[in-house]
């Protein structure tokens, strides 16, 4: 890290990240905590090549800032779902983007606007408010958090509608055959 401070890391990390962000807005019109999903992943990118690439680019230029601007190491970059897809197994989303494209569109239209509401609604929790109070966490890293927890709350339940917007057509599928 070259003499920088956790601090100082934390804060670099999520000016990146900001930035990040920004350009995803800027690229998309999405506002990424509350209008994207990374599991399963949101159909705008998925719709074509080029929204994956350009979704890939800017995940490329948040690694090179944590790399050029923060001094972080491989070893400092946890794991995160753009890294795992643009980094760890792009070509394998690029094999099989046709296919995700096929499935996206139904599931996004029905779990969205749900989801969307949830998340906003998610409220930080007591024992987690203990926690960050116990940890000394400073206002950017409470805020962190909080944009986290809301991220999360919407993925699971897109999963959760997802899941139950799959059941309904295998069941309808299921009935139209026992009909015929």
């Amino acid at each position: 890290r070259r003499g920088t401070s956790e601090h100082e890391l934390t804060k670099c990390k999520a000016q990146c990240d900001a930035q990040w962000k920004s350009d995803f807005h800027m690229h998309f019109q999405k506002n990424y905590d509350e209008e994207f999903y990374e599991f399963p992943l949101d159909e705008l990118i998925t719709a074509s090549f080029d929204n994956f690439y350009t979704f890939c680019n800017i995940t490329e230029h948040k690694l090179a800032c944590w790399n050029m601007q923060c001094k972080m190491n491989h070893k400092q970059i946890s794991w995160s779902s753009d890294l795992h897809i643009c980094t760890f197994k792009r070509l394998q989303f690029e094999n099989a983007l046709n296919c995700l494209n096929l499935t996206s569109t139904g599931a996004h239209n029905e779990c969205n606007e749900i989801c969307r509401h949830i998340a906003r609604r998610n409220p930080t929790k007591g024992n987690e408010k203990s926690y960050l109070y116990e940890v000394a966490a400073n206002l950017a890293e409470i805020y962190q958090y909080w944009q986290l927890n809301k991220q999360c709350a919407f993925q699971i339940c897109h999963l959760e509608c997802r899941v139950n917007f799959l059941c309904f057509l295998f069941y309808s599928f299921e009935s139209m055959i026992i009909k015929i």
